[in-house]
């Protein structure tokens, strides 16, 4: 709260940014107010975020996965626009909701994926839902190096806002399934009338995704920069 006496303008303007005004977020932890967790989890991320723009002026580095045997599994591929690390692009999706596939049928939709982007699939930095073990050891028997996604839900979902909202994380037009999941994704009611924060965990794919991509690859390089 502003009357926080160890909170400076500069950390005060810091969490402005981070919560949107008018979210729950601003107002418990800016104006000290009691509340809940209720409504959308990306309120402010609508069409305007997603764009044209070409994909070879991405270095595209980097690559995180949501994987699913009774859900749908997601791919994220993106990078730093033009060299820009305070401007990520997310460039590309693979989306596949029928849960039917073998991991070594997603591996090749993975190499796919980077063949249409030109990219060298041994370059790619690859952050892997961490309870998927098969799919991550997929991967290493073809020869690449993918990690566990760092999956810390709220305080992912904090930095990944926060990063959308000041611009530093904008998609591609193409990626209309992760358009779809931000007009959804919401937090759990339920939940919150107990004091919790927690989120519905239906059609959260390429949300999650999107989350392992900012927490799991952005954060390193620029978190301690936009604090």
């Amino acid at each position: 709260p502003e009357d926080n006496p160890i909170m400076t303008p500069a950390k005060l303007d810091a969490l402005k940014m981070q919560y949107p005004e008018g979210s729950y977020l601003y107002r418990r932890y800016i104006l000290g107010e009691r509340c809940i967790a209720e409504g959308l989890v990306y309120p402010k991320v609508d069409k305007s975020y997603f764009r044209e723009f070409d994909t070879k002026d991405v270095d595209i580095r980097y690559c995180a996965i949501d994987f699913g045997t009774e859900h749908a599994t997601c791919m994220l591929f993106g990078g730093m626009f033009k060299g820009n690390r305070f401007d990520w692009r997310i460039a590309a999706e693979y989306y596949d909701e029928k849960s039917d596939k073998t991991t070594s049928d997603y591996y090749e939709y993975f190499l796919d994926v980077c063949a249409r982007l030109n990219v060298d699939p041994t370059k790619i930095y690859i952050a892997i839902d961490p309870a998927a073990k098969v799919l991550r050891l997929e991967f290493i028997k073809h020869g690449l190096r993918p990690v566990k996604a760092k999956n810390d839900v709220l305080p992912g979902i904090d930095f990944t806002r926060n990063i959308i909202y000041r611009g530093i994380l904008s998609f591609h037009k193409t990626a209309v399934h992760l358009l779809k999941e931000f007009g959804t994704y919401a937090w759990d009611p339920k939940a919150s009338e107990r004091g919790e924060d927690k989120v519905v965990k239906i059609g959260d794919d390429c949300v999650d995704a999107l989350r392992y991509f900012a927490y799991t690859h952005i954060k390193p390089l620029i978190g301690t920069l936009i604090q």
